[in-house]
C-alpha cells in the first residue's frame, strides 16, 4: 500500500484493539476479512472481465494508450480540421454565391431523392 509503511500499520492495529477491546475485536475483524474477501473477488472479476472484452492479458495491455490527459479536446479539433475539403474548393464554395443549400444540392448524385418543399417554401420562393 502506497504512504503506509509497516511501523504505521502496527501502530493502526494496536490502537483498534485498544480501542474496540476484546469482545468486540473478533467481531470487527471478522467483516474486516470478509471485506477484503469480497474485494479481492470483486477486483478478480473485474480482471476476468476486462481480459474476456478486450482479448488481451491484463499483464499486456498498454496503459498509456487508454490515458485520458492524451485526449486533449483543442488537438482532436485541430486534427479534425485540418481534414478538410480541397482549398480551391471551399474557395470555391465561398466566392460563388450561393447559398448552403444550392451548395449541398450540387454536391448531391445525380440520382438522389429530390428535396420536396412545402407550402411556406414554394411562397417564398415565387416571391
Amino acid at each position: 500500500m502506497p504512504g503506509i509503511n509497516v511501523y504505521e500499520i502496527f501502530i493502526l492495529i494496536v490502537l483498534a484493539m485498544v480501542l474496540l477491546g476484546p469482545e468486540r475485536l473478533p467481531h470487527y475483524a471478522k467483516t474486516l476479512a470478509q471485506w477484503a474477501k469480497h474485494g479481492r473477488q470483486l477486483a478478480n472479476e473485474a480482471r476476468a472481465r476486462f481480459e474476456n472484452e478486450t482479448g488481451t492479458s491484463f499483464e499486456n495491455v498498454d496503459w498509456k494508450k487508454y490515458d485520458p490527459r492524451q485526449y486533449d479536446p483543442r488537438k482532436i479539433l485541430r486534427d479534425a480540421l485540418a481534414d478538410e475539403p480541397s482549398s480551391t474548393t471551399r474557395k470555391e464554395s465561398l466566392n460563388s454565391g450561393r447559398g448552403p443549400r444550392e451548395i449541398f444540392q450540387s454536391r448531391l448524385p445525380t440520382d438522389a431523392p429530390k428535396h420536396r418543399t412545402t407550402g411556406i417554401e414554394e411562397q417564398m420562393n415565387q416571391s
